[in-house]
């Protein structure tokens, strides 16, 4: 089936293989960094992931570093979204704005490519991926954060978190496990519902009649903070 994936996609690209790889590969662009030190760790299913940790000039380095979760469940290391434009009309690489704002202010940053080594599926088509399951992006991100402060390029109290969507989660989690972590930075988080998923959309729905009740065109905030705080009082119960 993976296979059989990997040629439709190459069909529909209309480029040759090594051509679309070229495209998806991650390509170290100039983020500013003075320093690359490249690391690389292997989840229990067998799957490699490489990342960088990038110093910035000496002139402005400060004694702190930034991990860069992704979002989702893998993304690229810049966070380049394939057809995705700017306002400016280039390509999308948040992940490079990011780390070029931080090291521009003398802080390490810590990020790595959340797509396994030679997946094939990315190789082709940079919306495609071999797709870990929600646990293996948390054990991912722990032996990122291990294998980065194995480095000792800060001290490990000195490595804040960043996280966006699922990304945030993880860094979530992280922070609560990891007690010495001085602070992390949530960019729209977001998380997932593994069970009870009917009590949630029958929470939302009783939000949506309720504010409907009260004005005959809710405001989407309305619904939302409705819901959430159906779902804390569920939980506090």
């Amino acid at each position: 089936m993976k296979i059989v994936t990997v040629l439709i996609a190459m069909v529909i690209s209309f480029k040759p293989l090594a051509a679309v790889a070229d495209d998806n590969a991650w390509n170290a662009k100039d983020v500013g960094a003075a320093e690359v030190i490249p690391v690389s760790f292997k989840i229990e299913s067998g799957w490699e992931y490489d990342g960088r940790i990038e110093l910035p000039d000496p002139s402005v380095r400060r004694p702190w570093a930034v991990m860069i979760l992704g979002g989702g469940l893998g993304s690229a290391i810049d966070w380049y979204i394939p057809d995705f434009m700017t306002i400016d009309g280039e390509a999308t690489r948040d992940g490079d704005t990011i780390a070029r704002a931080l090291l521009a202010r003398g802080f390490v940053v810590m990020r790595w490519h959340a797509i396994h080594r030679d997946d094939p599926l990315f190789a082709v088509d940079g919306l495609m991926m071999e797709v870990p399951k929600p646990p293996q992006t948390v054990e991912q991100a722990e032996l990122a954060m291990a294998t980065f402060r194995a480095k000792k390029v800060v001290p490990d109290d000195h490595i804040f978190l960043l996280g966006h969507s699922l990304g945030a989660a993880r860094a979530a989690m992280l922070v609560d496990k990891h007690k010495d972590c001085p602070g992390v930075v949530l960019l729209a988080g977001a998380s997932l519902i593994p069970t009870k998923l009917d009590v949630v959309r029958e929470i939302v729905a009783e939000s949506n009649e309720d504010v409907d009740r009260k004005n005959p065109k809710p405001r989407a905030i309305q619904r939302h903070e409705n819901a959430v705080q159906r779902l804390a009082d569920k939980r506090d119960a």
